[in-house]
C-alpha cells in the first residue's frame, strides 16, 4: 500500500502537490520530499502538526526534539513511521517550517484520505 497526501497552501492560490510515499516511512522521509518538490533546502526547522476538522493543532512531530509544549503530544520525525500516526480514513496536517520565503510556501496543509 501507498499513502497518498494533497499538499495545499492558503497563501499560494494555484499551489497543489502530490507525495506517494510508503506507510512504512518515517516522518522526515515525508519532510524531505515536501522539502524537494518546493525546492528548498534542509537547513531550517519544521514541524508537521495533525489536526482536528477545523485545522486546530493536536500532535506535534518536530524536526529535532523540541518538548517546549507539555499540552500537545510531541515526536521526532525519525523516530516515527508515518503509520503510527496515519490510521484515519482523514487526517490533516499542517508542515511548517522557518523558510523566509517569496513564494508563500513556509506553510503547507497535507490531507491524507484513505480510499
Amino acid at each position: 500500500m501507498i499513502y497518498r497526501f494533497t499538499l495545499i497552501s492558503d497563501e499560494v492560490d494555484d499551489f497543489v502537490r502530490e507525495i506517494q510515499i510508503d506507510p512504512e516511512a518515517t516522518f522526515y522521509d515525508f519532510h524531505e520530499a515536501i522539502v524537494k518538490s518546493v525546492g528548498y533546502t534542509n537547513d531550517q526547522m519544521t514541524s508537521f502538526f495533525i489536526c482536528d476538522d477545523d485545522w486546530e493543532k493536536e500532535k506535534e512531530i518536530t524536526l529535532e526534539e523540541m518538548d517546549d509544549n507539555p499540552e500537545m503530544d510531541s515526536w521526532e520525525m525519525k523516530d516515527i513511521t508515518i503509520s503510527e500516526l496515519i490510521f484515519n480514513i482523514t487526517i490533516q496536517m499542517i508542515w511548517s517550517g522557518a523558510y523566509n520565503a517569496n513564494d508563500g510556501y513556509d506553510k503547507i496543509k497535507a490531507v491524507f484520505r484513505n480510499v
